[in-house]
């Protein structure tokens, strides 16, 4: 009979615990949902990300190009840096071209592609490296040229800063990939020794940039690569007899400051808003 009466009281008590429980729960349920509806919406300040800053139906095209020439040793003497290269002669060039368009399927969001063209060419008719009295290295007669052909599928949304319809924030995600070629010879006398490769990679990215207009339908962009994830395979031959291959896989997620981008871009409408 003890027994009986203690498994009753005990029964009793998780009854009454669990009832008191799911009151005290409902009570709370009842209080947060009171003080959500009461409480104002917290904003940043930078706009309504819902506003129209570029309309459906426009389209935007537009590219960045970059030009660059070195020539050393345009002299008596070649050109010394820091004291550890010396009799520096020879040129480098570079070109990039990287064209874009894009298509706004909905207000502030567009879909598009890119391509690129690079090309760099390097002469290195004379240069030492100097490490002390006994330790020079004589990199005289080098030459590299490579080039490199990319295309990229790309989606962009912008969003407006402060509600303003000159300036906006765009965030850019990109997948993509390359086909390069390069090659780097030396003439050691009457000998010329080298090295051709050729190379492919696949890329995804994101983007993320500013842009400005400066009339209604030309604007500047400047916009930098914060992630990306790329293979890369690479193949060489030295002197056409010999093969040798490397293959690369990583993510960086980072600002990288070499990838800064800066575009002109022109805007005008192509369909029905």
């Amino acid at each position: 009979m003890i027994g009986k009466k203690i498994i009753i009281i005990s029964q009793n008590c998780i009854l009454s615990f669990m009832k008191k429980f799911l009151l005290a729960a409902m009570l709370l349920s009842i209080g947060t949902m009171a003080v959500a509806r009461n409480q104002e919406k917290f904003d940043r300040g930078l706009g309504d990300a819902s506003a129209v800053f570029v309309p459906k139906g426009m389209m935007t095209a537009g590219a960045s190009i970059s030009y660059s020439h070195y020539s050393a040793g345009n002299g008596d003497v070649g050109y010394e840096l820091m004291s550890l290269i010396t009799g520096l002669e020879g040129t480098l060039s570079t070109v990039k071209i990287s064209p874009a368009a894009f298509y706004f399927i909905g207000k502030n969001t567009a879909v598009g592609a890119r391509f690129g063209y690079s090309y760099t060419s390097m002469n290195l008719d004379g240069a030492s490296i100097s490490l002390g009295t006994d330790n020079e290295f004589d990199l005289s007669n080098h030459y590299v040229k490579s080039q490199s052909y990319s295309g990229q599928f790309a989606v962009r949304n912008y969003v407006p800063l402060f509600g303003s319809r000159v300036f906006g924030m765009f965030n850019e995600i990109r997948i993509g990939g390359s086909r390069g070629q390069g090659k780097s010879f030396q003439y050691d006398g009457n000998e010329k020794n080298g090295t051709f490769s050729e190379s492919y990679a696949l890329t995804i990215g994101i983007v993320p940039g500013l842009t400005m207009f400066l009339t209604n339908n030309l604007s500047f962009e400047v916009s930098i690569s914060v992630l990306e994830c790329n293979y890369s395979y690479t193949k060489q031959t030295k002197n056409q007899v010999y093969t040798s291959s490397l293959s690369h896989f990583g993510t960086t997620f980072k600002p990288n400051l070499l990838g800064v981008g800066f575009s002109i871009m022109y805007y005008f409408q192509v369909g029905k808003r």
